[in-house]
């Protein structure tokens, strides 16, 4: 399934909300108020598996909550005659029991939560059935139909190949052979930045598992008309109206990467060239 003009207009790219309701109210307030969007992706990991859920049985979080903050946010993009997609997270994957077949029919799922010593099940079938339909692509490109393709999406992207294991560098193989110019994952968590002649790989900043440095919810808008991707963190759940953003590929040839600005501190730092950025 393809977004059918994607190569026009501005897309909003989110990663690993991992249920963080506060966080994912933040990031969509801010994006609002730049506004514009033709597209949205969700890069995978909306909701928390499991695993993770058995793990973190204090949080406070409900998956409810972060997919009704998004599906109403579809509703707002589609209504304007927008387009709105997601690609299967890791996370996601552990909720949903998907057949790969024509139909991505349902076969069995949810969330269950650890909840003063007893396991319950929290996510509504409404909900479950949204985040089943809205799974275009587990693993990959969804705007293959494309023509002329500027993009690829995936939940997960190898770290550098020196540190990639077995299955992480098959799949940075495959990465490599994409015609896209661009190449955006989430998954990880901290925002990093690569480069590969013409190509560049970046990781979107998450909105709710906040392992970066800073540990600000993040996110990224791409431009197409200008060929520019823009990653913003948003700071003001720890400091008052503050943003910090990296913008990228000012000019469809640029190699180099820009600086990255924080408002609330009134400086710059200097974002790295091609294969190391890390925040």
């Amino acid at each position: 399934m393809g977004l059918e003009n994607f190569e026009q207009g501005r897309t909003l790219l989110l990663a690993d909300n991992h249920e963080n309701t506060l966080a994912t109210r933040l990031v969509l307030e801010d994006a609002r108020q730049r506004g514009g969007f033709d597209h949205v992706i969700i890069l995978g990991d909306l909701v928390d598996g499991m695993k993770a859920v058995l793990a973190r049985s204090g949080r406070t979080s409900n998956p409810n909550d972060v997919i009704l903050l998004m599906r109403e946010f579809e509703a707002e993009i589609v209504g304007k005659g927008g387009e709105f997609g997601v690609v299967a997270g890791n996370h996601d994957k552990q909720v949903l029991v998907v057949e790969m077949d024509l139909n991505r029919k349902l076969l069995n799922g949810d969330v269950w939560r650890i909840e003063n010593g007893k396991i319950k099940k929290t996510l509504a079938p409404e909900n479950l059935e949204w985040l089943a339909q809205k799974m275009m692509a587990p693993d990959g490109n969804f705007v293959e139909d494309l023509e002329t393709r500027l993009f690829y999406a995936t939940h997960q992207m190898p770290r550098h190949a020196r540190e990639a294991g077995l299955m992480e560098a098959i799949h940075l193989d495959r990465i490599l052979e994409v015609e896209q110019e661009w190449v955006v994952a989430g998954h990880r968590h901290p925002h990093e930045l690569y480069e590969h002649g013409e190509k560049k790989f970046v990781r979107i900043p998450s909105v709710g598992g906040l392992r970066s440095v800073d540990g600000w919810p993040g996110y990224a808008i791409y431009d197409a008309r200008m060929n520019q991707l823009t990653v913003v963190w948003v700071t003001e759940r720890w400091q008052s109206d503050a943003i910090c953003r990296v913008i990228y590929g000012t000019q469809r040839q640029s190699r180099n990467a820009g600086g990255m600005v924080c408002a609330a501190q009134g400086a710059e730092r200097n974002a790295g060239h091609a294969g190391a950025m890390k925040y």
